[in-house]
């Protein structure tokens, strides 16, 4: 079961104006040149990218006896970036203050519950994680990543 992140209509608005001026800047190109998000491609999709790796197989079948397929799940590895390290990336990126404030607000003092049944569990603070389903998450990501 995967967590569902709500943030606020008025944080989703300010990811718009944010992440295309302020965050893709800093991720480098060669992380791009195979996401499937429209914040990178205008026909972004999961099943642009479904389409894509089907085709690609198709066309190496053509000339092939096989073709060999590694497959990664990278959604856990949202959950593993460090809170602290990512700010310091981005302060070293000199955004302005706002913008900066922005994203240590978006953040910080964030917290998780789940609920089964109709019955939810104790509120747990997270120093840890992207929030997924957000368009910061996927972009701060791939900036953290990108010196390893």
């Amino acid at each position: 079961m995967r967590p569902i992140s709500a943030t606020p209509l008025i944080s989703r608005i300010v990811e718009r104006l944010v992440v295309p001026d302020y965050l893709i800047p800093y991720i480098p190109c060669e992380y791009l040149t195979d996401q499937y998000t429209y914040w990178y491609k205008t026909t972004g999709s999961t099943t642009c990218a479904i389409i894509n790796i089907t085709d690609t197989v198709g066309r190496m079948l053509e000339n092939n006896r096989y073709v060999r397929c590694l497959l990664l799940d990278f959604s856990k590895a949202f959950d593993t970036v460090d809170h602290l390290l990512l700010l310091k990336k981005l302060h070293s990126y000199h955004l302005p203050g706002n913008i900066s404030s922005w994203i240590v607000s978006f953040l910080t003092d964030r917290s998780q519950c789940t609920k089964i049944n109709g019955s939810i569990s104790a509120s747990e603070s997270i120093n840890r994680s992207i929030v997924q389903g957000s368009a910061t998450g996927p972009n701060s990501f791939s900036i953290y990543v990108a010196s390893i």
